[in-house]
């Protein structure tokens, strides 16, 4: 194994690190010992891919696969008037036009690209002032990435971690939201557009006449900024698209804001998207707008029954800004560019609108994709306002600068070709409209060298637990599979062990992979917690392991907010960034499925849950009954989204003490708790 991994090898003598010459060989020996006799039982192909890892067999020399780091009134709204339009004269005005973004994303490719193509679109580059609010960690960075790509432009990087904190104290994130939150929408920066003020130092002053654009990280601008900016607000806070293709009702649970007092809303009314804004912060802090969308955060966090139906930062901001805001043009905000799927009602819509033909030329179809529970699904999704569209959002999973995770499972969003543009090779007709992959209008403001420039090489966490000695030989066998195919300079390895080994594991593995970044953990105090949990046997405590992650990992379960969690002995033949840039949907987990084994919600029911997770999951699980199990033996975790839905405290409540007093096995406690939220993996 160290061979493979140094590309060194020892002659025909003794190694000087071999495991069986070191201190830690009395162990050792019955370890080896006992796996080579394993090795006998195996059939021959499996045999020669266990001995390559071993380094009992000589292989060619592998290189990784992937190179490091890539309203109406009638509807009982309040009356809406028409789109703002541009102040009489104010072509004229010289004041520099602010553009703000807030993100804590590493990679910032789609700002990179959102200013390019801003400044591609205006008669006035010079007025233009934009504005990055980050983390502090960030700040510098990506304010170096940014200008190396963007030389030219005026750029200035905003973080505070007070302001910061604040706003993280005041969201909460309830799974009855759909079922799942999106790690992206629990984050700071996703409410950060709400105090720009703040968090760009303004005084009050400055912030009495000062007027802010802000944009999504994920849009292009195909028309000129100035206008947008000039908007007569009509003594308004601030201006934004509506979008009629969703409603209050989508967003919010009108009924029981009523029942609790908070107010009587319309269903129906049209949201107007947080996406796209401006603002006269003046008047902003005047009608304290800010404190009203904390005051519905509180609202939110303190109410027994969920007052939203989905998102966190959309909810509080239409709330508080009900009937108060003045409507920009819909070219300012065309959606969909970055949606995978067509609804059943989406699709029909289009139809009449263009005609069975029009999306049949198109490829339109329903595709099925099995997993835990069938699902069809239409696809690829269109998107026809971008032919005379001034913003295209690219809200959606399919994330331009992403396409290298999701190209290969499901066909690009469609977008109609701007008139303006000559139509490049791959163009789609039909009748007569032009349609390209709507990332090729995002990729045409990014340079091949600007692209470079921004690559972010994200580390890839792995785990594993070892319970004794014992474990040494299959642990060395994965992490060499792992970093034969794997890029080196990305692995960062996790070994979670006993307080008695983990010294001599430590040396051992460190001796077997002196490039590898590893870590091995122990905690003493939890390792003997776990012990009360599953009695006599010293190895059960880390069968349990993966529900104590973030314990047994400290500030590494921060860094690492995604994590593949592997069994000592599994094998890998493919590259692990694969696996760990999964598309999770939303949800806490990705695995594999097995077959061979069924979902059984009776046998189920007997694990440890409490009566009110049972409750929760038992209508997820209802129509899984009797479908293919999680293969846990290698599964991706978003850690964060684990602690956010309690996993660990519902493992440990008292409910739970017949459960594994049981000796039911860790599998099918994992499975218990998060079948619903594990989306099926290839």
């Amino acid at each position: 194994a160290r061979a493979m991994v140094t590309g060194t090898s020892q002659g025909g003598g003794r190694c000087a690190t071999c495991a069986c010459c070191c201190s830690f060989r009395g162990l050792l020996r019955l370890a080896v010992a006992a796996a080579l006799f394993q090795i006998l039982a195996l059939e021959e192909s499996a045999k020669a891919v266990f001995e390559e890892h071993l380094g009992l067999r000589q292989v060619p020399e592998r290189t990784s696969l992937v190179s490091p780091g890539s309203s109406s009134s009638a509807n009982g709204a309040p009356a809406a008037s028409p789109p703002a339009a541009p102040r009489a004269g104010a072509s004229q005005d010289d004041r520099p036009i602010d553009i703000c973004f807030c993100t804590d994303a590493e990679d910032v490719k789609q700002i990179a690209v959102a200013i390019e193509s801003i400044v591609q679109h205006t008669r006035a580059p010079r007025r233009l002032v934009f504005h990055l609010v980050t983390s502090k960690d960030k700040a510098g960075p990506v304010g170096v990435s940014l200008r190396k790509v963007l030389p030219e432009v005026a750029l200035q990087v905003h973080h505070n971690s007070t302001l910061e904190g604040h706003i993280q104290n005041l969201i909460t994130a309830k799974t009855q939201v759909k079922g799942y939150v999106r790690d992206v929408l629990t984050s700071p920066f996703n409410f950060a557009a709400f105090y720009l003020d703040a968090f760009l130092g303004l005084s009050a002053a400055e912030t009495s006449k000062r007027r802010l654009i802000y944009l999504d990280t994920d849009v292009i601008v195909q028309g000129e900024i100035i206008d947008l900016f000039e908007v007569d607000l009509k003594g308004k806070a601030v201006a934004a698209v509506e979008e009629c293709s969703q409603t209050f009702g989508s967003y919010i649970n009108v009924t029981l804001l009523e029942k609790l007092g908070f107010g009587t809303f319309n269903a129906s009314t049209c949201i107007f998207n947080r996406g796209v804004f401006v603002a006269e912060f003046g008047r902003w802090k005047e009608e304290r707008i800010t404190a009203d969308i904390e005051q519905w955060m509180l609202r939110y966090r303190s109410s027994e029954e969920p007052i939203y139906r989905s998102g966190l930062s959309q909810p509080p901001w239409l709330l508080a800004l009900y009937g108060r805001y003045e409507r920009l043009g819909a070219e300012w905000n065309c959606p969909g560019a970055g949606r995978e799927t067509f609804s059943e009602v989406e699709r029909d819509r289009f139809i009449d609108e263009f005609g069975k033909a029009h999306a049949e030329a198109l490829g339109v179809k329903t595709v099925y994709r099995s997993g835990l529970g069938q699902s069809k699904f239409i696809v690829p999704f269109v998107v026809t306002c971008s032919r005379a569209a001034k913003l295209v959002h690219f809200n959606g999973g399919l994330k331009p600068w992403e396409q290298e995770w999701w190209e290969k499972r499901t066909p690009a969003t469609l977008c109609a070709l701007p008139s303006a543009m000559s139509a490049p090779e791959g163009t789609q007709q039909a009748n007569d409209v032009q349609y390209v992959k709507c990332l090729w209008l995002w990729k045409r403001h990014l340079t091949l060298r600007a692209q470079q420039q921004l690559q972010v090489t994200r580390p890839v966490h792995v785990c594993l637990a070892a319970a004794d000695a014992s474990d040494l030989l299959p642990l060395a066998v994965s992490i060499s599979s792992a970093a034969t195919h794997s890029s080196l300079s990305r692995l960062v390895v996790h070994v979670i062990t006993s307080t008695s080994l983990w010294k001599g594991f430590d040396r051992e593995l460190r001796q077997l992979f002196p490039q590898l970044a590893l870590h091995v953990h122990h905690n003493a105090s939890l390792q003997k917690r776990l012990e009360g949990f599953s009695g006599a046997s010293r190895t059960a405590p880390f069968k349990f392991a993966v529900f104590y992650l973030q314990e047994f990992l400290g500030p590494w379960a921060l860094q690492a907010s995604k994590l593949i969690f592997l069994e000592p002995g599994v094998l890998l033949r493919g590259d692990l960034a694969e696996l760990h840039e999964a598309d999770l949907h939303g949800l806490v987990a990705a695995a594999g499925q097995d077959c061979l084994q069924r979902l059984d919600l009776a046998a189920l029911k007997h694990c440890c849950v409490s009566s009110a997770l049972w409750a929760q999951a038992e209508s997820s699980l209802v129509k899984l009954d009797k479908t293919c199990m999680a293969n846990l033996a290698a599964f991706v975790v978003n850690l964060r989204r684990w602690m956010q839905l309690r996993i660990l405290q519902q493992f440990e409540s008292p409910g739970c003490s017949k459960g594994r007093a049981d000796g039911i096995c860790a599998v099918t406690h994992l499975f218990c708790y998060v079948a619903p939220f594990v989306f099926p993996h290839p």
